[in-house]
């Protein structure tokens, strides 16, 4: 490459870089004001454990089982100041990687960064969903490619939201229906990721387990799949089993990923929903619907129009929650046909970005026989 266009390739990559680091570091302080202003820190449960507070199952804050809180316990001993900003730097990290790894263009990873859904993470900690989408990404990604290790710790990290995660995993056991020695050692290692921890949560309390299920019992489920809760458990366990079933007969229709990536996002609506950060896990399906032709605004326009929705209810006094719907919806391309001939689908994450810059690409597909991708290209 000659010296000028060494440099304008350079600064590029500078530019480049400096809209990533606001991408990260607006919602970033935006995050910290308003959680000095109380609107709340969904890491004060590990705090509780590690430096004294309401013990496990005294409070409906306790969200998750207890040995997905001992990870943390590192961070969580530190001084409170230094505790915050950790955390919010390890969801800066987590949030931002997985939507990353998607392989969209960084204008569209960096509109999806400033999405109410990622902004209100951000806001309340959310450290926990952003290890799980994290998960769900990785789990995906290594399925792809085989990677058993990695397939079975992306399965442990998106165990910490089991109803989110339910959809992939029922795509993956499709996926791997002919391998499933294979698909059994991930299992074994997402069990081996967890098992210290489990046992040290039995160390800790022994009726963990039993103030966890009854937890459940009293989280407050809102959304529309309240009307599903209040019938009975039965009834939420058949909604589960369609999420899954239709899942996985997207994946049969449209391929595993797209399969995956629209049934975690309708696990959205499944799932109990206190807030629009719920919605995270419904991003990798715009990004991968970005991917096609006429849609590659699809991520930025949604994430301006929730915006819009996010001050009008705040404006009326209406719950904010209402939003993660919208982002559910706009996953409507992928269940439509695949690019017709002669129209392509964008299948890297710039076309002007040299190959030498090494970057998952997700859309390798799931299926066993390692057969290639009928992806058009232009």
């Amino acid at each position: 490459m000659n010296q000028p266009a060494a440099v304008v390739s350079r600064m590029r990559l500078s530019a480049r870089s400096l809209i990533a680091i606001a991408a990260l570091a607006l919602p970033g302080v935006a995050g910290a004001v308003f959680i000095q202003h109380g609107l709340g820190d969904d890491f004060t449960p590990v705090r509780w454990l590690a430096t004294g507070g309401p013990a496990y199952g005294q409070s409906y804050l306790y969200a998750y089982p207890l040995p997905a809180y001992l990870p943390a316990f590192p961070l969580a001993v530190l001084p409170a100041p230094w505790s915050h900003a950790l955390v919010l730097a390890l969801c800066f990290a987590l949030l931002g990687i997985a939507l990353w790894l998607w392989g969209a263009p960084w204008r569209t990873w960096f509109l999806t960064m400033l999405s109410t859904p990622v902004v209100y993470g951000l806001v309340a900690t959310h450290v926990f969903i952003s290890a799980a989408l994290l998960g769900c990404t990785l789990a995906l990604w290594a399925s792809g490619r085989r990677r058993v290790l990695l397939l079975g710790l992306g399965l442990a990290l998106a165990a910490v939201r089991p109803v989110n995660a339910l959809p992939l995993l029922a795509v993956i056991v499709w996926a791997w229906r002919s391998e499933l020695r294979g698909l059994a050692a991930a299992g074994a290692v997402a069990v081996a990721v967890w098992t210290p921890f489990t046992a040290w949560a039995f160390a800790i309390d022994p009726r963990w387990l039993l103030d966890y299920v009854a937890l459940l019992r009293v989280y407050p489920v809102v959304g529309l799949i309240r009307f599903v809760y209040d019938i009975g458990p039965a009834a939420y366990v058949i909604a589960l089993i369609a999420l899954a079933a239709v899942s996985v007969a997207v994946a049969a229709l449209r391929g595993p990923e797209v399969g995956a990536v629209v049934g975690v996002a309708l696990s959205v609506a499944v799932a109990p929903l206190p807030g629009t950060y719920a919605a995270v896990f419904a991003l990798p399906a715009l990004l991968v619907a970005a991917r096609r032709s006429g849609y590659e605004w699809l991520p930025g326009i949604v994430s301006a129009v929730g915006w819009l929705a996010t001050i009008a209810l705040l404006l009326l006094g209406l719950p904010l929650a209402v939003v993660a719907y919208w982002y559910i919806l706009n996953c409507y391309p992928l269940l439509l046909a695949p690019a017709a001939p002669g129209i392509p689908e964008r299948t890297s994450i710039d076309e002007a970005r040299p190959r030498q810059a090494v970057r998952p690409d997700l859309t390798t597909p799931l299926d066993p026989g390692g057969a290639r991708s009928s992806r058009r290209t232009p």
